[in-house]
Formats: structure tokens, C-alpha cells, sequence
């Protein structure tokens, strides 16, 4: 008895990659990408999470006169974010105002800040970072405004708040920070 070998396929009968009669192939091709755009955006992701280094903060005062903003070494600090059309940020703004025991620093993002701000920050002994390019932000992770930022004595994110923020929250925070060792 001789054995019968199936005939060969010939090219006409196998679908090319990418031919809509592929069973599946469309399917294949958009998990791919999906799948790629996930891991990039997974290793893209900037490190803002509590207990990460913060990023190094040096930024021209909106005080103007050449002076510059940053974090201080080797104590904590409350950094806020603001931007434009940001209907919270002066609540957040007035609310570190209020922290007397604390480094503060608020960074405007991408415009330049009112003239009230200015005002209000030089009274209250507030930092006034003027961040246009938005590179500051972008290296803290910053998506929404307002954000707030402690870091702690050893330079490390403590706490991050998205939108506003209780007081008494910020201050519990910056006791703990303070005794970050």
C-alpha cells in the first residue's frame, strides 16, 4: 500500500500577511500595537510616586531682580503646581500661604503668574517659580492643576495631592516629613 502525500499548497491558496481574508490577521495586528503603546507608555511614565528622589527644582523667581526658586537641602518643603485655567489653584495657593513652618514653593506653570500672586507670595515669604516651558511639571509627573509635592528632609516624595488638598493633611504631612530621617 503506497501512502498518498497531501498536495502541496500552492500561493494562490495561502493569504498574504495583512490580507483581509487572513482569518484574524486585523485582530493580531491592532493587539500589537495596543500591546506596544501599553509597555511604552508603562517605561515612559515619570516617577512621582511617594518615596521616589525628587527631582532637582531650580527655577527663575517670578519676583524677578535674577533671583531663583529650588528645593531646599536637607529640609522638607510643600511645592505646588499651578497652571493656567486652574479653577482650584488659589484655594491651594491660599492654603500654603498659611503653612508658616515650612519651606514653600509654588511653581507657575506655562504663564506668567498674576500680578497678585506675585504679591501675595512675596508677603507670605513664599517661593515663586516661573516654569514656562513646563519642564519642571513635566519632570515631577505633574498632569492635573493643581498638584501638590512634600518632600521630605532627605529629598524624597512624601505625599503628592491632585486638586485641592485639607490643610490640616499638609501640615500632619510636613511634621512627618520633618522627621524623615
Amino acid at each position: 500500500m503506497t501512502a498518498i502525500a497531501p498536495a502541496e499548497p500552492t500561493t494562490a491558496q495561502i493569504p498574504e500577511i495583512g490580507d483581509p481574508k487572513r482569518p484574524g490577521t486585523v485582530l493580531m495586528i491592532v493587539g500589537a500595537l495596543i500591546a506596544l503603546v501599553g509597555v511604552a507608555w508603562f517605561v515612559l511614565q515619570p516617577s512621582s510616586e511617594p518615596s521616589s528622589f525628587a527631582p532637582a527644582l531650580a527655577l527663575p523667581s517670578a519676583a524677578g531682580e535674577g533671583g531663583a526658586v529650588g528645593l531646599p537641602v536637607g529640609e522638607p518643603a510643600v511645592v505646588v503646581f499651578v497652571g493656567p485655567f486652574c479653577n482650584d489653584c488659589e484655594q491651594v495657593t491660599n492654603q500654603v500661604f498659611g503653612l508658616n513652618d515650612a519651606n514653600r514653593i509654588v511653581v507657575n506653570t506655562f504663564t506668567t503668574p498674576e500680578s497678585s500672586l506675585v504679591d501675595r507670595s512675596a508677603q507670605a515669604g513664599v517661593g515663586l517659580g516661573l516654569d514656562k516651558s513646563g519642564d519642571a511639571a513635566s519632570r515631577f509627573g505633574i498632569t492635573t492643576y493643581p498638584t501638590t509635592v512634600i518632600v521630605d528632609s532627605n529629598g524624597l516624595i512624601a505625599a503628592r495631592y491632585e486638586g485641592s488638598v485639607d490643610v490640616n493633611r499638609l501640615s500632619a504631612d510636613l511634621v512627618t516629613a520633618s522627621k524623615a530621617e
